[in-house]
């Protein structure tokens, strides 16, 4: 499915690479038939026991992807998934404790509310209402409900002003002392932080003092856990979660235990000059890669090599030699032009399928941003793991002309 956005109206509002992944794993679950909703919930119910904070997002992405009555089945599945999966012992991220990961689901929960209370837009709340549900919150997910009508639920999400102050200070407390913790929340606590630290002078003041000194307590402790004296929040992530940049590109890999990926997430504004050499530990990678596939695999790198350079066994997958220099390759080709071009190119990419050694599909969405921010173009391709892959590129007349040159 190809999406030209030039001449047929704008989009005011880019997708996050949470959301973008919602969206590819949709693709990755695509057959004949439709979309495979039971799959769907399965692999978006791991990716919530990893990840809480993205899974909240890729959620809410996946659900706007289908129909209503695919969205009713999903809604009706993904609850009994993530059950299933912890009982299937699935363990807490980072090895929490079951209190632990609720606490950090708490954080998540409040990120969405701060952002919601002074974002006019439904996003943040609804996505805040389905991880209610899924926690059998049903208080907290009728709060939710009401606040997705824009401006008018602030009062009721003002009702937990005291809580938040409670939970994000506990929080603080035990993440100066269990890393594991302090991994797990990093991303949730800096989300608080930047929500309450973006929020109109205008719309502050005209919160009640007491509210106003919540919120200002609030991203204090939260600024003081990331000084250079303590653990910076910046650069805390779940233990299955590696990001990367180089240049100004940024590359966001999930991992399973063994360090396999299985999802990606990019932004990509550079292209490495041509030529560039792997060392001696991409080399060995790639072997290592290579050695779980199947006869005529390549070690395929997930985001090119020519955009992020050596990252190892996180960018790498058994892929189909003739799929990976040819469909994946010309794809790739793609995406260089637009850069050269002055674009910046958003990439999601979800394995599926297969064995966690070797996946069977590849499921990619990708968004192209001119350099004002406006999304000119948004692709979604599923690819199985085979030879005979076909990808249709977008040539550079059209890519100038999508840029307005």
């Amino acid at each position: 499915m190809i999406d030209g956005v030039n001449g047929l109206g704008s989009v005011s509002r880019s997708l996050s690479n949470s959301s973008g992944l919602g969206e590819a794993l949709v693709v990755a679950n695509r057959s004949g038939r439709g979309v495979d909703v039971a799959g769907l919930t399965r692999d978006l119910a791991q990716l919530a026991l990893r990840d809480p904070k993205g899974a909240a997002d890729a959620i809410e992405a996946a659900r706007k992807d289908l129909t209503p009555v695919q969205r009713g089945e999903f809604d009706r599945l993904l609850p009994d998934a993530i059950s299933s999966g912890q009982r299937a012992g699935n363990s807490p991220p980072g090895g929490l404790t079951d209190a632990q990961k609720e606490l950090a689901l708490d954080l998540t929960q409040m990120g969405l509310d701060v952002a919601g209370l002074f974002d006019p837009t439904p996003i943040s709340d609804g996505a805040n209402g389905i991880v209610s549900l899924f926690r059998g919150d049903w208080l907290g997910a009728g709060i939710s409900a009401v606040s997705m009508i824009p401006y008018v639920g602030d009062a009721a999400k003002l009702g937990k002003l005291g809580k938040w102050g409670e939970t994000v200070m506990k929080a603080v407390d035990l993440a100066k002392t269990d890393s594991a913790f302090a991994q797990a929340v990093g991303p949730a606590l800096k989300k608080i932080s930047d929500a309450i630290g973006a929020a109109p002078e205008s719309v502050l003041n005209a919160l009640p003092e007491s509210a106003r000194n919540t919120l200002s307590t609030m991203k204090r402790q939260i600024d003081e856990l990331s000084s250079p004296a303590a653990r910076s929040v910046d650069e805390i992530a779940a233990p299955t979660v590696h990001s990367a940049k180089l240049g100004n590109n940024q590359v966001t890999w999930t991992v399973d235990a063994q360090g396999r990926p299985t999802s990606a997430s990019a932004t990509l504004s550079d292209v490495q000059p041509k030529g560039s050499k792997r060392g001696n530990d991409e080399l060995n990678a790639q072997d290592n890669v290579r050695g779980r596939g199947v006869a005529e695999d390549d070690a395929g790198h997930i985001i090119g090599h020519r955009f992020m350079g050596d990252q190892g066994e996180r960018n790498m997958f058994p892929q189909n030699f003739n799929f990976n220099r040819s469909a994946y390759k010309t794809m790739e080709n793609e995406w260089a032009a637009w850069i050269e071009a002055g674009a910046t190119v958003k990439v999601n990419v979800a394995l599926k399928g297969g064995t966690a050694d070797r996946p069977d599909q590849v499921g990619v969405v990708y968004q192209v941003f001119d350099q004002s921010g406006k999304r000119v173009f948004k692709n979604s391709e599923l690819f199985d793991n085979a030879a005979g892959q076909v990808f249709d590129r977008v040539s550079r007349a059209d890519i100038d002309k999508l840029l307005g040159k």
